[in-house]
């Protein structure tokens, strides 16, 4: 190929470009054309809820266009989130996700009608919601570091409640056992209201489940937290240590709120839809929100949700394995 002909050839590709470009750019601008759909993958009332009938507003003032919550719940999460997945990727339907059908749903079910890292497109985390392992008035143990020790010396023995089998808390239990080598008895319970009455009642000694839950009793000493989950201590229980703290490296388990949408969605739908959601999250009145719900604030860029989601699930992954944990 001669000069002439490889400068006509580059040309024609950074025409090619540059119209691809402003297509999109051109998309993004008309858009919103009408109502956002923000469906929730869960009932009515819930944490999710919440935070999707929040951001829904601040959305809908930030883009010019009513966005419309709708709630489709059933099978942990995945009848929502499979309807995002199958959306004409127009930025018109969106997910208010947690990390069950967000990322580790596809571990816990053999036959997933939507892939994670295929069938979304990442737009924004919105916050991380850590667990607190608590202790009813009958355990022994005093200290996360207790527990593993009497873990340890009476297998399979010590009983633990969650909100539910393949719940994050008993995802949390799981990575406790592999990474300490204890076995403890699972005992699910349908919710967390439940699983609070018997701890409170001296029925169960221990549970793992989501922090909001448990801050009043925590703080009034009916119940003891023996860790949370998170990478950092929480501003609602800023005396009760992490796992970290206390030498279980690596320890932290936690979910999330983060906003995807289907796959394929325009570069420029998505870039306004991060800064829209990011500056949801920096909004003080949210920030209040969120961290009444037990959750810390984040946001990010979609590539960081993205490397999040095939963070979650290589992480999980030998986790749910060797626990045999499965839901049909």
């Amino acid at each position: 190929m001669s000069i002439v002909t490889r400068r006509h050839a580059g040309r024609a590709i950074l025409g090619g470009l540059t119209a691809a470009s402003l297509v999109r750019d051109a998309h993004a601008q008309a858009w919103p054309s009408r109502p956002i759909t923000l469906i929730v993958p869960f009932p009515p009332g819930g944490s999710s809820d919440v935070v999707a009938r929040a951001l829904g507003r601040s959305l809908g003032e930030a883009l010019g266009q009513p966005v419309v919550v709708d709630n489709r719940s059933g099978a942990t999460g995945n009848i929502g989130a499979q309807a995002v997945a199958r959306a004409r990727p127009d930025g018109h339907t969106l997910m208010l996700a947690t990390s069950g059908p967000g990322a580790t749903n596809r571990l816990l079910f053999r036959n997933l009608p939507f892939d994670p890292l295929r069938d979304f497109t990442p737009i924004a985390l919105i916050a991380e919601v850590p667990l607190v392992i608590i202790a009813g008035p009958r355990l022994e143990a005093r200290t996360l570091p207790d527990l593993v020790a009497l873990a340890r010396a009476r297998p399979g023995v010590v009983d633990y409640g969650t909100p539910g089998a393949g719940a994050m808390g008993h995802l949390a239990a799981a990575r406790l056992e592999f990474l300490t080598r204890i076995r403890m008895n699972h005992v699910p319970y349908r919710g967390s209201a439940p699983l609070n009455t018997d701890l409170l009642g001296g029925t169960l000694a221990l549970g793992f489940d989501f922090v909001a839950s448990y801050v009043d009793q925590i703080r009034s000493g009916t119940l003891r937290a023996l860790a949370v989950t998170s990478a950092e201590r929480l501003s609602a229980l800023p005396d009760v240590p992490t796992a970290v703290e206390q030498g279980i490296a690596d320890y932290v388990a936690t979910s999330w709120f983060a906003l995807l949408g289907p796959s394929g969605m325009p570069d420029g739908v998505t870039e306004r839809l991060n800064a829209a959601t990011n500056a949801f999250v920096a909004n003080a009145e949210a920030r209040t929100l969120l961290t009444g719900l037990g959750a810390t604030p984040r946001g990010g860029t979609p590539e960081a949700m993205g490397a999040r989601i095939a963070a979650e699930l290589a992480t999980w992954e030998p986790i749910i394995r060797e626990a045999s944990i499965s839901l049909e």
